[in-house]
């Protein structure tokens, strides 16, 4: 019976470390709109595994930005259909303490359009930036 309880305690300690990100934040112009949950918020990078090519940076436009607590950032270009994608050094379990990765552009999935234009629905875009905000 111990170790059928202690076998169970590993399972959930191990389950619940094994969580992603639960908190995200998408902002337009004037305000914010919270994702919360951690399938909602994984429903946000989960194509990221899908074969892309490496983009290209392209000329500043209206964009949103998307903070993934622990995760990293995004900038939506939806007008484009781009995504530049940054996992700073809190990256959830992905990179060791003080490094990150390098933020890069890719085109956003055909299958995660729909989504993402949802989620921004009645926000207004920030304003072309001079040049795209640093990582």
């Amino acid at each position: 019976m111990r170790i059928v309880i202690a076998v169970l305690a590993l399972a959930l300690a191990a389950s619940a470390a094994a969580k992603g990100p639960d908190r995200a934040s998408i902002c337009g112009a004037t305000h914010c709109v919270a994702v919360r949950g951690d399938i909602e918020v994984y429903a946000l990078v989960d194509w990221m595994a899908s074969p892309f090519v490496v983009r290209d940076a392209p000329k500043p436009s209206p964009y949103y930005a998307i903070e993934i607590r622990d995760w990293g950032q995004l900038l939506y270009l939806p007008h484009r259909g781009l995504i530049r994608i940054w996992q700073g050094p809190q990256a959830y379990g992905r990179f060791s303490p003080g490094s990150s990765s390098a933020p890069y552009w890719r085109s956003l999935p055909r299958s995660a359009r729909a989504m993402y234009a949802k989620l921004v629905r009645g926000l207004d875009p920030r304003p072309v930036p001079a040049r795209w905000p640093a990582a």
